[in-house]
């Protein structure tokens, strides 16, 4: 019974390891506030998920989402994590920027008069 207790507690430690690959993509996230909203981001980096997943993530702290998305749009930053608003604005003055997904309680659609459904 002992050497069973022995066994696994040395071999335990080693079923936790996680093999990375050897390189990391190396990616800057953007973000324009500091809330609750970008916290999924900070839990993803901070328990190792983007690590795992071949990423090398930096969080990035802009002033704003003004700022954020024009570093968004100069492609300083792939992803940024901004409001509707940024996002709504750039879009109208005719850039090509594009919102992959939102989390709202209060959802309002809004389009162009041009859109196309």
């Amino acid at each position: 019974m002992k050497a069973l207790i022995l066994a696994v507690s040395l071999f335990l430690p080693l079923s936790f390891y996680s093999v990375v690959p050897a390189q990391l993509t190396k990616m800057t996230v953007g973000y324009g506030s500091i809330s609750t909203n970008h916290f999924p981001a900070w839990m993803a980096k901070e328990s190792g998920i983007f690590r795992e997943n071949g990423l090398d993530v930096q969080l990035v702290y802009f002033r704003g989402g003004t700022t954020a998305m024009m570093a968004l749009l100069s492609r300083e930053t792939p992803i940024s994590e901004v409001a509707g608003p940024s996002i709504v604005s750039a879009s109208l003055r005719g850039t090509d920027v594009v919102m992959i997904a939102g989390g709202s309680r209060d959802i309002r659609p809004m389009a162009r008069d041009s859109a196309r459904y």
